[in-house]
């Protein structure tokens, strides 16, 4: 008899309340376990703002260009009109200088000298009458004539000194040039062909011989770049009647009556021009009555120097010499004039020069 075959099926009953609630709990686990995750790990990438907490992934982040660190020595404070605290101009000190001798710089006693007598600056003669110079020169004229100085460690210490406070100047002999006026194209000659000489047997150099102005001008940037801050002309023009017997000089070129000014002032503009750069003052020394307009014949008038910063250093005292200057259209030549004293007083407001006596 065949056994028949029972089919076997598996009851599938309906799912509880209970298991419900079983797989809501682990959903709400997961989350909470999710949320202390991502406070834990993503604390960097909040961010607490007014309207709430803000979450800020790196992948969503603008890159910020990286901040310059300050820099106190480029920052500018700006100050309206009116504030407390406005900075005020500064005025320059007026100039109170002494001359000194170079023996003064190689002993190492020039700036106690300054002291002694209450100054803020001193003159070096740096180019004499004779035509020395008080430094080692490498223009080609002083390398020929040997105007050079011989005293070893000189420019040295001129190095030094301009490192310190006082304010340099230098003193130069501009065409009253015993030395390089032994070189006949350099010299003013006589009718004859012969050089020429002032009363006291002192040759000169013509102010109109390109060799002669190239070679002082090289001297005095040679001394800015020694730290000089001022250069102070003097003899920068021809020579007068009452240095010499003018009617000796031969005329011509090199010596035209009805250009003399001309020929000066293209050599001061020239020397200003080429001192610019250095900042260095050019300044000149003249005397009271050329000043007043006299002495025609040595084509020195300060109105060429109206338009630039430098001084006027009378050589000798004269009662009416800011009248002079305003004559001469320097208006502001209170500031710019500096007058010879026997003893300097710092109450006075114009530039002063005490000359010891040597």
């Amino acid at each position: 008899m065949r056994r028949s075959k029972q089919r076997i099926e598996t009851y599938k009953g309906r799912s509880t309340a209970n298991d419900k609630l079983r797989v809501v709990a682990m959903a709400l686990l997961l989350l909470v376990i999710l949320a202390l995750a991502a406070l834990f790990w993503g604390q960097e990438y909040l961010v607490y703002t007014d309207n709430g907490l803000r979450l800020e992934l790196p992948f969503f982040q603008r890159e910020k260009p990286e901040e310059e660190p300050l820099d106190p020595d480029k920052l500018e404070v700006v100050l309206e009109e009116g504030q407390e605290g406005k900075p005020k101009p500064q005025t320059e000190q007026p100039l109170r200088t002494i001359e000194v001798p170079l023996e003064a710089v190689l002993n190492g006693t020039a700036a106690e000298l300054a002291a002694q007598q209450g100054a803020n600056g001193i003159v070096l003669d740096m180019k004499n009458d004779q035509g020395g110079l008080g430094y080692t020169s490498q223009q080609p004229l002083a390398l020929e004539m040997g105007s050079g100085t011989r005293e070893p460690g000189l420019d040295q210490k001129l190095r030094e000194l301009a490192d310190g406070d006082l304010y340099l100047t230098a003193r130069i002999s501009c065409f009253r040039d015993h030395c390089v006026g032994e070189k006949k194209a350099c010299a003013i000659e006589t009718n004859p062909g012969r050089r020429w000489y002032d009363e006291e047997g002192v040759r000169w150099i013509s102010p109109a011989s390109p060799q002669v102005q190239d070679y002082l001008i090289g001297v005095m940037s040679e001394l800015s770049q020694l730290g000089f801050d001022e250069i102070l002309l003097d003899n920068w023009g021809y020579p007068t009647s009452q240095q010499g017997k003018l009617e000796y000089i031969k005329r011509g070129p090199g010596y035209d009556p009805k250009a003399l000014d001309v020929v000066i002032h293209d050599f001061l503009t020239r020397a200003e021009a080429a001192l610019a750069e250095s900042g260095t003052r050019l300044s000149v020394r003249i005397s009271p009555d050329t000043l007043a307009g006299g002495h025609p014949e040595s084509g020195m008038k300060v109105q060429a120097l109206a338009g630039s910063e430098g001084r006027i250093w009378l050589s000798a005292a004269a009662e009416n010499a800011l009248g002079l200057l305003q004559q001469a259209g320097l208006e502001e030549g209170g500031k710019r004039l500096v007058e010879p004293v026997s003893a300097l007083d710092a109450a006075r407001q114009t530039g002063q020069v005490l000359r010891p006596p040597v």
